[in-house]
């Protein structure tokens, strides 16, 4: 069946080099455009609070933070070699980041939420090239407590604006309206995305809008930045006109966590995108996955270059394109330019600036939940056992500790001012807790056998046997048993009947196989070149590539090794 005649539950599927009709074009590109928008204010907006930006400076941060959010959006989607996924991957500013944005941002102004952002994205595009290789550094667990962690980086921030504390340090009084707005737009967000489905992607917007309209009735905006705001261009080239750079190494490990992050996170963006992307689906791209990286971590650079904010990938947008079954690039292509043309109207970005406390606090904790729940869910999929258990609840706990005043009072100032986040401290015991857990973990089985027809039976249970002791997935156990037969079938073509020797080592992320046999016929042959019998063999390995991302099989001097790499 091809894409065309494939139809989702809710309408034709498009794949990404197809064109939608022109009016299925236009919605979905203005509705994913709507997207961005509602799901990219909380990172820019609080930090150019946290620096103390003016309304005018505000709106120019605003709209080149959207001018490379297009940009990003269109790198991520081009079918490139190095750079691109092929697939549609629209760009958002990363709330992950926020903690360690407005840190920067109180620390050192503008200057290091910059120089941090180009850093950022510089090492984002250097390790995100090398994903595959690394992912046994993060199973599940880990990604899902890293998440959950910044989930509860952000809590303070989200907290002092939703309650009205900063508003009450400013003036030593506090205001009952400010709680009462809080609470009205986050009640109306929850309602828009529990009891209004259809309404649930432009939730963060509406309640945007709907916390200013109550704000304005009750006397809480901002009339002296509203007045400001009217002497800022109403067109204006998304540039700034001052941008210095500055770093300090008591953010660059805040920033490393943040990136290492997103990395992880776009791993499983990237992957759910040619999973709704691709009818015929089996495995993730790696290929595919590593250019968008590659393609987001530019981003980031050039928005640190010019004066935006850290890029991530947009997940809503994936999960709407998933369900209208509209996956075309043109339509990225089409939203990203949106965003683009948006980015040269400052006056109207200034504006989005002047959202009132008592809202940006709603949407924060509206954030932080959707934040943690994708910790959670990560985590969810894990089987629990002890290693597991402290892994993730000592990282929790000493990430939780730094939010109690005092408890660390003890370290030196300059250690304090680095460590003593839940991001830092969590992070860096979660990884020390990963390495200590995974001693021990590696298993291995090792057995002889006949390549006859007789034989294979005996095969494929050792291979169940050890798929069940290690909770492997069904699927990938019938694989393996065919890749091992298909081998063994192709030696046996060639007349080889002497025993070949299995290896299956398990390292909780894979599962390797490796075959290994000596016989007098194998010697001069190779597996590209060889005679028929030899194509056989040759065949074989080819089918297990189509089923493996890493397979590798060599002859040589009379003797013929196979690696087989099987993630879980």
């Amino acid at each position: 069946m091809s894409a065309q005649q494939t139809t989702a539950k809710k309408g034709t599927f498009y794949g990404p080099a197809e064109t939608p009709p022109p009016l299925l074009l236009i919605f979905s590109s203005i509705q994913h455009m709507l997207l961005v928008l509602s799901l990219g204010l909380a990172l820019p907006v609080t930090v150019a609070r946290a620096a103390g930006l003016s309304v005018g400076e505000s709106g120019v941060f605003l709209s080149i933070s959207l001018f490379t959010i297009g940009v990003t959006g269109i790198l991520q989607t081009i079918p490139g070699k190095r750079l691109g996924t092929g697939y549609m991957d629209l760009s958002v500013s990363d709330s992950a980041a926020l903690s360690s944005c407005t840190m920067a941002a109180q620390l050192g102004g503008m200057p290091l939420v910059y120089g941090m952002t180009v850093l950022s994205g510089l090492l984002k595009g250097v390790l995100g090239s090398f994903t595959y290789r690394m992912r046994k550094l993060f199973p599940p667990e880990v990604t899902g407590c890293m998440i959950f962690i910044l989930g509860v980086s952000i809590i303070p921030t989200g907290l002092k604006y939703f309650l009205g504390t900063l508003a009450y340090e400013r003036t030593g009084a506090y205001d009952p309206q400010h709680l009462l707005v809080a609470v009205a737009t986050l009640l109306l967000m929850l309602a828009c995305t529990i009891f209004f489905r259809r309404l649930k992607p432009y939730a963060v917007l509406i309640g945007i809008v709907s916390g200013f309209a109550l704000s304005a009735a009750l006397g809480l905006l901002d009339a002296a930045g509203f007045a400001e705001l009217t002497k800022t261009p109403l067109v204006r080239l998304p540039l700034p006109t001052a941008l210095q750079f500055s770093f300090d190494w008591r953010v660059a490990i805040p920033f490393l966590i943040v990136t290492v992050a997103a990395i992880v996170d776009n791993i499983g963006d990237y992957s759910a995108t040619q999973r709704i992307s691709e009818p015929h689906y089996q495995r993730p791209n790696w290929s595919s996955i590593e250019n968008g990286i590659r393609a987001s971590g530019l981003g980031s650079l050039l928005a640190g270059l010019l004066g935006g904010v850290i890029q991530s990938t947009a997940t809503t947008n994936i999960g709407v394109a998933g369900a209208t079954g509209v996956n075309s690039r043109k339509v990225a292509y089409i939203a990203g330019g949106l965003l683009i043309a948006l980015a040269f109207f400052p006056r109207m970005m200034g504006a989005l600036m002047l959202i009132p406390e008592p809202v940006l606090g709603a949407v924060l904790i509206f954030s932080i939940a959707y934040i943690m729940a994708g910790g959670f869910s990560a985590l969810s999929a894990v089987e629990m056992d002890d290693r597991r258990v402290f892994v993730i609840f000592i990282s929790i706990t000493f990430a939780v500790s730094t939010l109690i005043p005092g408890l660390w009072s003890f370290l030196p100032e300059a250690a304090a001012k680095i460590f003593v986040s839940p991001m830092v401290m969590g992070t860096l015991v979660l990884l020390l807790m990963t390495l200590l857990m995974r001693i021990g973990r590696k298993k291995r089985i090792r057995f002889s056998t006949a390549m006859d027809a007789d034989a294979l039976p005996e095969l494929n249970r050792q291979i169940a046997a050890a798929c069940r002791e290690w909770s492997a997935p069904k699927a990938l156990c019938q694989k393996l048993q065919i890749g091992l037969d298909a081998v063994s079938e192709g030696l046996f073509a060639l007349g080889v009947d002497s025993g070949l020797d299995v290896e299956i080592v398990y390292d909780e992320l894979q599962i390797r196989l490796r075959l290994e046999c000596s016989h007098p016929l194998l010697a001069g042959l190779t597996l590209e070149d060889g005679p028929e019998p030899a194509g056989v063999l040759g065949v074989a390995l080819l089918m297990l590539r189509n089923m493996f991302d890493n397979v590798q099989g060599k002859v040589q001097e009379g003797r013929a090794s196979f690696t087989i790499d099987a993630d879980l």
